[in-house]
Formats: structure tokens, C-alpha cells, sequence
């Protein structure tokens, strides 16, 4: 998998959402389409595309994806991104292209529950 070009999205930060989707919209760079997905649907550590081989941890943390989780946060897995949340992702397509969405979501304060879109970006294989 490589990573091609960030695509821009509206809104980086959700809060206070309390069910088990979120859908975010995206204008699909080939066809200028309106794309809204639910990101919560199917979502996995990022950490695993480095597992499978999928990704190199230095192209996560160089194209901004997510950065190294410090000795302190390890729990969290092997990357984390805002407010030290563990990083996600999840795989879309739009036409023949595909994309990964990278985000953490939690709760940062009591009764707080936050989600942060660290990007989109168009992959290939």
C-alpha cells in the first residue's frame, strides 16, 4: 500500500456523539462527488497495517497520519494522534480509487466523547 495525496475534509473534530456511527462527508477527487460514510462502521487499529506490512510506521508518521506513541501512553498501541487517542482507520473506495481515514475516538474528560479525523488519504496497492 502507498500513500498518494491528502484529500481535504470539512471538520476534523466531532464532539459529544453518543451512538455507534459518524458519518463524514468528502468530495471524491475523480468524479467531484459528495461521499458520506460511516467511519465507526468496521474500524481497526492503525498499527495493524504495520503488522500485515501493509504501511511502514515512518510513512504514517511522515504523511501526518498519526504520530509515535510515547513510552508513557503505550497502552495505547503503537500510534496515537490528538489528545493521545489510540489511532484508527478506516478503508473507503470511490470509483476505482481507494482511501484511508485516520482518526482516534474516545472519551477525554467524563462524559466527554470526542472524535478526531486526522485525514484522508487516497492509497493505492
Amino acid at each position: 500500500m502507498r500513500i498518494k495525496q491528502i484529500i481535504p475534509i470539512g471538520k476534523n473534530i466531532h464532539e459529544n456523539f453518543y451512538n455507534d456511527s459518524l458519518y463524514i462527508d468528502f468530495i471524491c477527487p475523480n468524479s467531484n462527488e459528495k461521499q458520506s460514510v460511516d467511519i465507526l462502521l468496521d474500524f481497526h487499529l492503525l498499527e495493524n497495517l504495520v503488522i500485515e506490512n501493509s504501511l511502514q510506521k515512518e510513512d504514517i508518521v511522515k504523511n501526518g497520519m498519526a504520530k509515535l506513541t510515547n513510552k508513557h501512553n503505550s497502552y495505547l498501541g503503537l500510534f496515537s494522534i490528538y489528545n493521545n487517542l489510540s489511532a484508527n482507520y478506516n478503508l473507503l473506495n470511490c470509483g476505482e480509487n481507494n482511501y484511508i481515514v485516520v482518526f482516534g475516538v474516545g472519551e477525554v474528560q467524563t462524559g466527554r466523547n470526542i472524535l478526531y479525523i486526522s485525514g484522508i488519504w487516497e492509497i493505492c496497492e
